[in-house]
């Protein structure tokens, strides 16, 4: 095989049909709404649950990232620690993360062991503490991470990104400090996962390999809850770009150099 001429430019030409293809969604008893990807061969599954509330719903900064971050700090029946042994001993992983409109929050198990840990993780979603004790772990931790990541030029290259991209204002471009962390209280997120967590209005992806013996799982644990009137409503910020395209940060002192870009 010939080299490739590097003095000139590879033709371009533009996009064709482009397809993506979904699979047809299920409902569980309670009529959840549920897309089921089972194509994989190893005994393992995730369950994705996409609740409503997310950033664009919060009414101070990080009111959205740490209720999710503290989902799991204990729940109605369990202690923040019996939660993590629950967990621990089956070799499940969870996770919670809140985007724009919506939180999602992720459980991964083996498939013998899914109907052991469900009724924990469903229990965490629905029926958080919000301990004092437990908030105030998550609180120190978000607020160390972000004192952290404002030393690295790949955090302050995003950052900036975000706020020539989305505008000063929108609440993905917001920066958010330690303090404003330490100032949320655990009320504040109680409050929060009360006015926009619906299960009326939730998703779920189940992925993995799937058969009958996990779908039977996933409905007798959330396919049994109770749906109330969807709470929250969802909103639609608009972008305002910078007409400015390019921003250059200096920081003196640092190792190493960062670029972001979007389109």
């Amino acid at each position: 095989m010939s080299n490739p001429d590097r003095t000139k430019a590879p033709a371009t030409r533009p996009f064709t049909s482009v397809r993506l293809d979904f699979p047809q969604p299920i409902r569980l008893s309670n009529g959840i709404e549920t897309y089921v990807v089972g194509n994989g061969e190893d005994e393992v599954c995730r369950i994705s649950w996409y609740l409503p509330g997310g950033k664009f719903q919060e009414r101070v900064p990080m009111q959205a990232s740490l209720t999710a971050m503290s989902l799991f700090e204990g729940c109605e029946g369990m202690t923040a620690q019996q939660v993590a042994d629950t967990f621990d001993s089956y070799g499940a992983m969870k996770s919670a993360q809140a985007f724009d409109n919506v939180t999602l929050v992720e459980l991964s198990s083996l498939n013998k062991f899914l109907s052991r840990v469900l009724p924990a993780w469903v229990r965490c979603v629905t029926a958080p503490a919000f301990s004092e004790a437990g908030v105030e772990v998550k609180r120190q931790y978000v607020a160390s991470s972000i004192a952290n990541m404002q030393q690295k030029v790949k955090y302050l290259a995003t950052c900036e990104m975000n706020r020539l991209y989305y505008g000063p204002g929108h609440p993905l471009a917001h920066v958010s400090t330690p303090d404003e962390v330490e100032a949320i209280a655990a009320d504040m997120l109680r409050r929060f996962h009360s006015a926009n967590y619906s299960l009326a209005g939730s998703r779920l992806v189940v992925s993995g390999h799937i058969t009958s013996a996990e779908l039977e799982a996933v409905d007798a644990a959330i396919g049994s809850l109770r749906l109330e009137p969807q709470r929250g409503q969802l909103c639609n910020w608009p972008i305002e770009p910078s007409s400015v395209m390019q921003s250059v940060i200096d920081r003196p002192g640092a190792m190493q150099s960062a670029i972001a870009m979007t389109i």
